[in-house]
């Protein structure tokens, strides 16, 4: 048990992604039970229970994380694009024939090569050598798994049975909305937000469960046959060589990818430039505080380098200072919130803006990577030169170090400090999911929808030309179908729609099956995409702002898109497509919200930082205290002395900070207050429990050995 408990601990890093470990959870104890009643039903509970205490720790917080947080992850921009189209890719691959095979949605996926500039099958390699009859020994080994499956079960051996729980689980995921559980999977998705969003790649999350459980099954009918044929040497002699032989050798072939290899992705196996070393020490030497990374021209967090490198990023793991990544878009709408309005400012080159947002959101350092790239467009788009144009032009940000290809820049701010107390703040900003609350200042835009708008004939924009597409007019709208993996795409240009106008954008119509309607706005000076948006399942009646620029122009282009994934074919109706010229005041504050001072009558005398999650702060004065981190409802500050506890009021500061309401002290001493994110205590209460755990199973193995 002790072993068991140590080994648990050591993997526990697998809960970098919780529901791999809750997967695996589950399917252990499935196995436990059913093993357990054949067996020794105390010690099956036993072997459970050491499991979880070795991962408390972490399920602590998670399971906090979950009940306060999972609605940020549902409602992120870029969750709401991508999770949708990653579930239907592996609803296209959930079936039995791909299943066996252990061939996933994967295969559809795609990567940039850099030496041809173009985006490539993720598993090109393995496609096209499975692309010829060597598949047929996929299909032979999955025969010998259904097999093995099979006789195992009839002779009814014990750990056959007990692992056929757990199989089952791996393929009710692997099927999900698939027949036979397509309609159970289909409800629990439509029920439970966590449960569509936590199992939105069911693949990911069961795959080596389905490999470990069908391994052992593939094992048992061939370990069967060995020890028949050893037992009848005599009989069988050559044939237990000539089985061996090509087991190794269909193995051998079949893989053949992976001996070249590709076992692990080339693009995978890349050296990372020293200039990201050098700025990781850079960093370590100079003083706390938040940064912003440049450049922002797209919302996704898959970035793309001219080194070579395509991933989610890799400067956050070497760097303490907390950072402004779009990678974290799905954990902190506040990261959302400043890349939206950053790209604003940006793009319309105003620099009295910029410097806003640099101030409300306190960033101190600004990371500008030239190495980024547009991967399948032209680098324009990056807008580096203006990015550099607007920093000379500012009176707040200069240069402080070049690393090669990357370049720091430091930000004057009022306070130095995570903890100050602020002069100014920033009303919240005015939602739009009300129309009426936007001042309208010209003439509608409406769409008209006459044949000769857009492309002339259907339009299949799907990468490879795969499938067959549809685009039907009648009164009143239009109508586009996309079956086998095409992409029904068309577009709607407007020439009068000026860049220094805001605009409230609608669009209305029906998602009658498959994916959700996926529209695009283009910006065609700038060469800029300003909205991209995956419209809802269903009816739908959607708004968006389109905030002015400080350029002069016009002409937008709204691209939209009707995507198939393999068989699974999709309908859309658009009825509706309307331009609202809204007055730009309003639009600030939307996006932004108005600043104004306030009589802040606290003096922050000393703050004294412990670890993450706990500050010791001496103030004089009563007003707002606020930590420059993403509000959330876990800090709390309070004062203890004179065996009184008082806990202070938490509010929201400048619309993304927190903060607390101070009274001053009654005998104008100085007060003391601590500030503590108290579901740090969770994961501290899983340790201790690991600890008390770790000293009763040491006691009780020193005493079985006596």
């Amino acid at each position: 048990m002790l072993s068991l408990l140590i080994i648990s601990w050591l993997a526990s890093p697998q809960a970098y992604a919780a529901t791999l470990f809750y997967a695996f959870f589950v399917s252990l104890a499935l196995f436990a039970i059913v093993y357990s009643r054949l067996r020794n039903i105390k010690r099956g509970v036993v072997v459970l229970l050491t499991v979880l205490i070795a991962n408390l720790y972490w399920i602590f917080p998670n399971i906090y994380s979950v009940i306060n947080q999972s609605h940020i992850i549902e409602s992120s921009q870029i969750n709401k694009l991508f999770s949708e189209e990653a579930f239907l890719r592996n609803k296209e691959y959930g079936t039995f024939g791909n299943i066996i095979v252990h061939k996933s949605f994967l295969f559809s996926w795609k990567e940039y090569d850099f030496k041809s500039l173009k985006f490539v099958g993720l598993m090109d390699e393995w496609e096209k050598w499975l692309d010829s009859p060597v598949r047929c020994a996929g299909y032979i080994f999955a025969g010998i798994f259904l097999c093995g499956f099979a006789l195992s079960l009839i002779k009814r051996d014990k750990i056959s049975v007990a692992l056929f729980p757990p199989l089952l689980l791996a393929l009710f995921f692997l099927l999900n909305e698939n027949l036979p559980f397509g309609n159970i999977y289909a409800s629990l998705r439509d029920s439970f937000g966590l449960f569509k969003e936590g199992f939105r790649t069911p693949f990911t999350k069961v795959s080596i469960l389905f490999i470990f459980v069908t391994s052992y099954y593939f094992g048992y009918l061939i370990n069967m046959i060995s020890s028949i044929f050893q037992e009848k040497r005599k009989v069988f002699g050559y044939l237990y060589y000539a089985l061996c032989i090509s087991l190794l050798v269909g193995l051998f072939v079949y893989m053949k990818p992976a001996f070249e290899g590709n076992l692990i992705s080339p693009p995978m196996k890349i050296l990372i430039p020293n200039e990201y070393f050098e700025l990781n020490e850079w960093f370590k030497n100079n003083p706390n505080g938040r940064i912003a990374k440049f450049p922002i021209h797209t919302k996704w967090n898959w970035v793309y380098h001219d080194w070579g490198y395509q991933g989610s990023g890799i400067s956050w793991f070497g760097i303490e200072q907390a950072q402004f990544d779009r990678d974290f878009d799905r954990w902190s709408e506040f990261n959302e919130d400043f890349y939206n309005v950053m790209s604003t400012a940006i793009y319309s080159q105003e620099v009295a803006l910029f410097e806003e947002i640099l101030v409300k959101y306190d960033v101190r350092y600004l990371l500008l990577d030239k190495s980024v790239m547009n991967a399948g467009g032209g680098n324009e788009i990056l807008y580096i030169k203006e990015f550099e144009n607007l920093i000379r032009n500012s009176n707040r940000v200069g240069k402080q170090k070049d690393f090669g290809f990357l370049a720091i820049y430091q930000v004057e701010q009022e306070s130095n400090n995570e903890i100050y107390s602020p002069a100014f703040l920033y009303d919240a900003p005015m939602r739009y999911e009300d129309p009426s609350n936007l001042v309208r200042t010209g003439d509608l835009v409406s769409e008209t929808f006459e044949p000769g708008h857009g492309y002339k004939d259907p339009h299949n924009c799907e990468l490879n030309k795969e499938g067959r597409v549809e685009r039907e007019y009648f009164e009143g709208g239009v109508k586009y179908s996309a079956f086998d993996n095409a992409a029904s795409c068309d577009y709607f240009y407007y020439p009068e729609l000026k860049y220094n106008s805001g605009y409230l954008m609608r669009i209305k119509g029906e998602n009658i099956s498959g994916r959700g309607l996926k529209l695009y706005l283009f910006n065609n000076e700038l060469g800029y995409l300003e909205l991209e948006e995956l419209l809802p399942q269903g009816k739908f009646d959607e708004y968006f702002v389109i905030y002015p620029k400080n350029i002069n122009g016009a002409g937008y282009t709204l691209n939209i898109e009707t995507r198939a994934f393999g068989r699974i074919s999709s309908e859309n109706i658009i009825e509706k497509i309307e331009f609202t010229p809204i007055n730009t005041d309003s639009v600030q504050n939307i996006h932004l919200g108005k600043i104004r001072r306030i009589d802040n009558g606290i003096d922050i005398l000393e703050v004294k930082k412990y670890g993450p999650a706990l500050y010791k702060i001496r103030v004089e004065g009563d007003g707002l205290v606020t930590l420059s981190q993403g509000h959330e409802s876990g800090w709390i500050a309070f004062e203890f002395s004179n065996f009184q506890f008082s806990i202070f009021k938490h509010v929201k500061v400048n619309s993304w900070e927190n903060g607390w309401m101070v009274p001053s002290s009654i005998d104008n001493y100085p007060l003391t207050i601590y500030v503590f994110y108290w579901p740090q205590a969770l994961e501290w209460a899983g340790f201790i429990l690991l600890l008390i755990f770790f000293v009763i199973v040491l006691k009780s193995s020193f005493r079985s050995k006596r």
